[in-house]
């Protein structure tokens, strides 16, 4: 379909433009006439990209105020996680009547009285519905998100590895998955 309005444009907007010329009687003389259509013709790419062109104006708005809102926001609070060295509790994660929002202005924290209490060795499971709080539960343990009151308690080290969809074709008994 699109190729065929991109070919056939050139030919619709050349008889209507004929046609209106004929109907309020602007004489047609053949250097008009083919000046008018190598003007189409070279024309014809640019007005077809146009739509193209304005989407990626919009989307490159959108993600420089994207930019502009994350610059704009204050440093992160390197206090909010209490950092117990390697060995020295039992307890990796520790989080006692935490309170943690996006939005300080916002009389609703996003995670409400929160304990949790992980131990070395212990295999966790964060699950729950879209919009639950999973995201957010694992910033407030990273301390990217800011704390309103309760404590953070960290022993040892961190890493965070973000979900990234892949699929990869093959059997299991091929060993070419990775685990």
């Amino acid at each position: 379909m699109t190729t065929f309005v991109f070919w056939g444009a050139p030919t619709f907007v050349s008889v209507v433009t004929f046609g209106a010329c004929m109907l309020f009687g602007i004489p047609l003389e053949t250097g008009k006439i083919l000046s008018t259509l190598a003007t189409f013709r070279i024309l014809q790419e640019p007005i077809f990209y146009l739509p193209e062109g304005i989407s990626m104006i919009a989307q490159s708005k959108v993600s420089l105020d994207r930019i502009v809102s994350f610059l704009r926001l204050d440093d992160l609070q390197f206090d909010t996680i209490e950092k117990l060295p390697r060995g020295s509790s039992d307890t990796a994660i520790e989080i006692i009547d935490g309170n943690f929002s996006w939005n300080l202005s916002s009389s609703n924290p996003t995670l409400k009285d929160i304990n949790l209490k992980v131990q070395h060795g212990m295999r966790v499971a964060v699950c729950g519905t879209v919009g639950s709080g999973k995201s957010s539960l694992l910033s407030c343990i990273l301390g990217e998100i800011p704390r309103i009151s309760g404590t953070v308690k960290l022993c040892g080290t961190k890493a965070y590895v973000a979900q990234s969809p892949w699929i990869q074709s093959g059997k299991i008994e091929e060993k070419n998955i990775v685990w």
